[in-house]
């Protein structure tokens, strides 16, 4: 079932993931830009006489943000959000006077592109432009900056996964693009995020038993640790796990046992090579958010496809309501047509995202 993978797997991971590390904090993308009159209005004096941005205002003001937003010399790209978006969040006046000015600093740092970028230069829906904001990745290291991803669907414009729904409001100093709602910088990494979810813990057992034998970056556990790399892991729950692991022990786990005796089986009795196919095929070597991809069933890449680079991949296709991407079907070759729903979608990580599936993904 899962014999596709062989074993110059493990060299193939390590090639891209180098050539990933290599595009994640790059120079500014060279974008071509339009030759328009330039207003005499910066950035910051938008934001102090739209109405629509009183509690942007403050909150700008109180993280110390304003002055980079006023300096005429700039050049910036802004996703702003004005107070029905605020409230979209989920948030208020009163929720932004409560917050510490550091922590304001760095949610609307991650919002700001230290380089002009109207949406005439966007044209990717997938993989998305990944650009460097003015949120250091590590505070200790205040060159690597952490990336927001830029993506186009026709003529609508997407920051991470949450669209714009006014673009190039201009200013002299760069642009403004109005969001739907708040773009929050993440904070955990993939594997945390994995890991730290009790209904992922066969599909973490399975990760670690496809990395014995390697280390550093041949290693899937490292990546997913690695704050400077780019994936999106569909990752199977347990009860979808489950079905899987009781085929393969030929019906000796019974699907009603303890999530623990799953585990014992994986570590013991899954070959190593089996387990690595497992998890490469819910893997991809980009980050994807649902809005990145296609409304028509389409087939893409996986990290299988380093090894085996005529496999098909996995079919993805994504669905929405209005501008925001709320469904996702991810389809095996060897699912018999039977697509994985995503139960939970987008959720953000520093390395990639994360969609949670209810079926394992078979690649043949």
């Amino acid at each position: 079932m899962f014999s596709i993978i062989h074993k110059k797997f493990g060299v193939a991971l390590l090639a891209t993931a180098l050539l990933v590390m290599q595009s994640c904090n790059k120079e500014f993308e060279d974008i071509p830009t339009v030759t328009k009159p330039v207003p005499s209005n910066t950035i910051g004096d938008v934001i102090e006489t739209d109405a629509s941005f009183s509690i942007l205002k403050v909150a700008a003001t109180k993280a110390g943000l304003m002055p980079v937003l006023k300096n005429p010399d700039n050049k910036l790209t802004f996703f702003a959000v004005d107070d029905a978006a605020i409230a979209a969040s989920g948030l208020s006046l009163a929720a932004i006077n409560a917050m510490p000015a550091a922590q304001l600093n760095a949610i609307l740092s991650f919002n700001i592109i230290p380089q002009a970028l109207p949406s005439s230069s966007i044209t990717a829906l997938f993989p998305p432009l990944q650009m460097p904001t003015l949120l250091a990745l590590d505070p200790t290291n205040p060159l690597v900056k952490m990336n927001i991803f830029i993506s186009k669907r026709g003529t609508a414009l997407y920051a991470n996964n949450i669209p714009v729904k006014q673009a190039d409001i201009a200013a002299g100093n760069g642009v403004i693009h109005k969001v739907a709602a708040l773009v929050a910088p993440p904070s955990k990494l993939l594997s945390s995020l994995i890991y730290d979810d009790p209904q992922l813990s066969l599909f973490e057992a399975a990760i670690l038993r496809g990395d014995v034998g390697s280390s550093g970056l041949t290693s899937i556990d490292f990546l997913l640790k690695y704050p400077v790399v780019n994936f999106t892991v569909f990752a199977p729950t347990n009860d979808a796990m489950k079905v899987v692991i009781n085929q393969l022990s030929g019906g000796a786990v019974p699907l009603a046992a303890p999530d623990q005796v799953f585990i014992d089986f994986i570590n013991n009795f899954v070959p190593v090579q089996t387990a690595q196919g497992i998890v490469a095929y819910h893997i991809l070597g980009t980050r994807a958010f649902a809005a990145n991809l296609p409304e028509a069933a389409t087939y893409i890449p996986t990290l299988v496809n380093l090894a085996v680079p005529s496999h098909p991949g996995v079919q993805v296709q994504s669905s929405f309501t209005g501008p925001f991407a709320t469904g996702l079907k991810v389809t095996g070759v060897g699912n018999g047509g039977v697509a994985s729903n995503v139960i939970v979608l987008d959720k953000n990580a520093v390395n990639g995202v994360l969609h949670i599936i209810d079926r394992v993904l078979l690649p043949q």
